[in-house]
């Protein structure tokens, strides 16, 4: 009977020292998943940002060769043509 109670006991061990494993598991997945997230968020970020310089670095662009043609007219003009 003795025995048993053991048994009992070291198997009572086992089952909560599992226990135990299985939550510190569960906590480094959440911490995982906490920097996954954070780290997603920082590529969205980094993303809309080059997306912003991108249309920035495009209507630069456009207004300069807009202003190119009309100071190339304000010159043909200035010189007699048309």
């Amino acid at each position: 009977m003795n025995r048993l109670v053991e048994k009992l006991d070291k198997s009572d061990d086992i089952a909560k020292e599992a226990d135990q494993r299985a939550k510190s598991a569960h906590h480094r997945l959440d911490e995982v998943v906490r920097r996954l997230d954070a780290t997603d968020k920082k590529i969205d970020e980094d993303q809309k940002e080059i997306r912003s310089g991108q249309r920035w670095l495009i209507g630069i662009t456009l207004s300069a060769v807009g202003l190119f043609f009309t100071a190339i007219a304000f010159f043909w003009k200035l010189k007699g043509g048309a």
